[in-house]
């Protein structure tokens, strides 16, 4: 009934039932002072105690199963919301402390940023329970017990990993893999749904404003290759392998949200993991999670994926800001003339000489067309003439890629892909069928996301184990939620320093399993900091 409650702090109330409080949207306690300045302990309780309605409808929207795990804070809340404190005076876990003047001057309720922080590393054990609670030691608190739960459900993940290895399926037919994710989840308590048919979509609720949210990313599909590698949990699936390390990707995501399920009183909103489907293959996986538009009711703090790399050591990260890796386009080439006898060319029109024109010719592109500062390659990896020594095919079909850093020359450079190969054809008397499938967008890793994700990582594991990153001319559907979302994109070591590791999209592809630990528990520290 009081006026003053009204002033736009936000659509809060205090939930009834069972006399148990639920903190949702704290509100910065400056705000509360310009309303009332000292507020009295009851209203202050259910304003920082309310549950927002629109989160609630938020919920109701997301397609999640009911059952929500909320944690009793009646006895952690006590009468902390009533303490105050002079400002800019150290908390501690009581009421109040006077400041070293003796408490002279105006004295402000504890901000409620302040209070949720406290609290989230008092949570972490005794260590930061002394009234000098230094914040950074408390942060080191926290990173030890992630490190520590990481160790725990290492043995899960190992097992995990190993299993999906053995088990791998193509892009778009991971229907064994979400299933096994999802039992894995389910086992765990932590509620999921299916989301782009193949995929899994995974939430953790914490404390604080639950529409606020970090969404942690693994692709889990595999490449049409034949293992070779002799482990004895090779693929069992001729012909299909799990050689660019998305085995690892899924088993680190799983226990990263293990590892947050233990640790959810810390998280500060919502964590999404997202098993993705389908990164391998065109128009991605990526593409049709964007279409669900699964987030729109939510604020995304930040957008996070890991992928391993073959050429760093495990234990070490590379993180790089801004442009990383390049966009990817397929093409698709159909050159048809007039079959016939080898050894009568003049009789017919040869689309196999023309279409080795036409390979030679679009190298130009790279070459005179494309500005020297913006990296650009293009290249034909398929070729098909389907003739006999003394035969002429009457069509040719090619298949090839083209890869840039730059979003306005990469229009420009499909367009001359198909000038050039029209023109060539019709200087030999063919013709060519372009077809240019729209593939990823560059990944640009947001340069303020990155410089907190580097500082995080250092933290964690030590500065000396975080590099910086070249660009790759590879390319990721994750530059799809870069494009929409404040992300960072960084790679996991796996080096082996016991024997060979082999490449990505390599049939010897066997990267180190110690990272699988590093990678739980880096996801797991990235999202309860980003979240903040």
């Amino acid at each position: 009934r009081d006026p003053l409650w009204s002033r736009g702090l936000g659509d809060v109330y205090k939930r009834q039932g069972e006399g148990r409080i639920y903190p949702i949207r704290p509100v910065p306690a400056r705000d509360i002072r310009d309303v009332c300045g000292r507020v009295s302990f009851v209203k202050r309780k259910a304003l920082y105690a309310g549950r927002s309605r629109d989160a609630v409808a938020c919920r109701r929207r997301s397609g999640f199963r009911d059952g929500m795990i909320e944690a009793d804070l009646t006895e952690l809340t006590g009468k902390r919301f009533g303490s105050t404190r002079r400002v800019g005076e150290p908390l501690e876990s009581g009421r109040g402390r006077r400041s070293p003047d003796g408490g002279k001057g105006a004295s402000a309720p504890v901000s409620c940023r302040e209070w949720v922080r406290g609290l989230m590393f008092r949570r972490g054990g005794t260590g930061c329970r002394t009234r000098e609670c230094d914040f950074n030691s408390c942060r080191m608190e926290t990173y030890d017990s992630i490190k520590k739960a990481a160790e725990a459900v290492s043995g899960q993940v190992l097992l995990a990993r190993r299993t999906l290895h053995a088990n791998p399926e193509l892009s778009f037919e991971e229907r064994e893999t979400s299933r096994y994710v999802a039992d894995c989840l389910r086992e765990a308590g932590i509620e999921f749904r299916p989301i782009a048919g193949t995929g899994v979509l995974a939430r953790i609720e914490g404390r604080g404003d639950l529409r606020r949210c970090v969404v942690l990313r693994a692709d889990m599909d595999a490449l049409p290759i034949e293992e070779k590698t002799g482990l004895e949990y090779a693929s069992r699936n001729k012909g299909v392998m799990h050689a660019c390390g998305h085995d690892v990707h899924t088993a680190c995501l799983l226990g990263a949200m293990l590892v947050l399920k233990r640790m959810s009183e810390r998280i500060e909103g919502t964590v999404f993991g997202l098993f993705q489907p389908g990164e391998e293959l065109c128009p991605g996986g990526a593409s049709l999670v964007l279409a669900e538009d699964p987030f729109r009711d939510y604020e995304v703090a930040a957008f996070v994926g890991e992928h391993v790399a073959a050429e760093i050591p495990a234990g070490r990260f590379g993180f790089r800001a801004g442009q990383y890796m390049a966009s990817s386009d397929e093409l698709r080439i159909t050159v048809r003339g007039t079959g016939g006898h080898g050894a009568l060319p003049h009789t017919l029109t040869d689309p196999v000489v023309a279409a080795a024109a036409i390979v030679t010719s679009l190298q130009q592109i790279v070459s005179r067309n494309a500005d020297g500062t913006v990296p650009t390659v293009l290249s034909i990896g398929r070729l098909i003439a389907d003739g006999a020594t003394n035969i002429i095919p009457p069509t040719v079909e090619m298949e090839g890629t083209l890869r840039t850093m730059d979003e306005t020359w990469r229009a420009r450079a499909k367009r001359r892909v198909a000038e050039i190969a029209a023109g060539t054809a019709a200087a030999y008397g063919v013709e060519a069928e372009v077809k240019i499938s729209d593939g990823y967008p560059c990944v640009v890793n947001d340069p303020a996301l990155t410089a907190r994700a580097r500082q995080i990582v250092g933290r964690l594991w030590g500065a000396d184990r975080v590099e910086e990153l070249a660009l790759r001319m590879t390319a990721e559907d994750f530059g799809s939620y870069t494009k929409r979302y404040p992300s960072v994109f960084f790679r996991l070591g796996v080096a082996r320093t016991d024997g060979p590791t082999g490449g990505l999209h390599t049939s010897v592809f066997n990267p180190d399993e110690r990272a699988l630990d590093y990678g739980v528990a880096t996801m797991a520290a990235l999202a309860l900091e980003l979240g903040h």
